[in-house]
């Protein structure tokens, strides 16, 4: 299953809601995009983390596995 997101997009997005989620936990609010975000919504930040770093190691796992078919000819005798 491929991502719309490319990994570039997705680590800008997770070290945002990193941030927010730093700030909103010292008491302070924070800013991604047009929303602003408070110490209130740092269960929403946490799900947001998630979907971020989930669909990362979606693009991760598809680079990574592929399938290798090889016909070997001949004898390998010792």
């Amino acid at each position: 299953m491929m991502s719309i997101w490319t990994k570039e997009e997705l680590k800008t997005h997770i070290a945002a809601y990193k941030e927010a989620l730093l700030s909103c936990s010292q008491g302070k609010s924070y800013s991604v995009g047009s929303r602003s975000l408070t110490r209130s919504d740092i269960p929403e930040i946490r799900e947001m983390l998630g979907y971020y770093e989930e669909e990362l190691n979606k693009l991760d796992k598809v680079k990574s596995s592929f399938i290798v078919q090889a016909k070997i000819h001949g004898s390998f005798r010792r």
